[in-house]
């Protein structure tokens, strides 16, 4: 299901930013501190490995698919953000 919203991050807890199975995501950082993003599948990671971090502002564009940008991640299909402060992300994707 695509989606196109403002997502709020929990401080401190995965939040899931897409709405279903992706292979491209449009994300920006909304909030001061910074933004950690990773893919996975359905269930929220439990280490912080091979993550990308976006300072406020920072955008990664959905011409990359989850496999360019997590290369070693088999089987991503959703992507997952962390905030120690929490705040909000600009997602979109098909």
């Amino acid at each position: 299901m695509a989606r196109n919203a403002i997502v709020t991050l929990e401080a401190g807890e995965w939040t899931e930013l897409t709405s279903g199975d992706v292979t491209a995501i449009r994300v920006q950082s909304l909030t001061g501190a910074p933004v950690r993003l990773t893919a996975a599948g359905e269930t929220a990671p439990e280490v912080f490995e091979g993550y990308i971090e976006l300072n406020s502002r920072e955008i990664i564009s959905a011409n990359y698919t989850l496999a360019d940008l997590w290369p070693g991640e088999e089987g991503a299909t959703r992507v997952w953000a962390w905030c120690s402060i929490g705040g909000k992300v600009s997602v979109s994707h098909a």
